[in-house]
């Protein structure tokens, strides 16, 4: 079940979808040098899992966090981006895609990541 008013990331159902899949390879050619090594890493809005499963592999220990649970982990965590509950400066890396988008207000969650992203972090 999804949050109230979340229709969830549509990738869920199709993953092998083309669009995924390419879309997911130019992420990862055009960012994975930035977040390769990182410690911990967050991936926002991972229940697009197609998208980001590269992300996940360049971090050392990635925290899986999104508003809809159908794509999350057992340790994975079910939260708004408006509201991300973590410490400043946990994370060395952030990743938001397709997320900030259907924020409302958007400020507010590039707040959130600005706040949860180490100094010096990539987002």
């Amino acid at each position: 079940m999804t949050a109230p008013g979340h229709g969830g990331s549509p990738s869920i159902a199709a993953p092998d979808y083309w669009w995924y899949r390419a879309r997911a390879d130019l992420l990862e050619t055009a960012l994975r040098d930035l977040v390769e090594g990182a410690g911990t890493a967050l991936d926002l809005g991972s229940a697009d899992g197609p998208s980001a499963g590269w992300f996940r592999q360049a971090a050392a220990r990635v925290v899986s966090l999104d508003i809809d649970p159908r794509g999350l982990g057992a340790d994975g965590v079910c939260a708004s981006a408006l509201a991300l509950p973590f410490a400043d400066h946990t994370f060395e890396a952030v990743a938001a895609f397709d997320v900030i988008e259907h924020c409302a207000p958007e400020a507010e969650a590039l707040a959130e990541v600005r706040r949860v992203l180490r100094p010096g972090g990539a987002s």
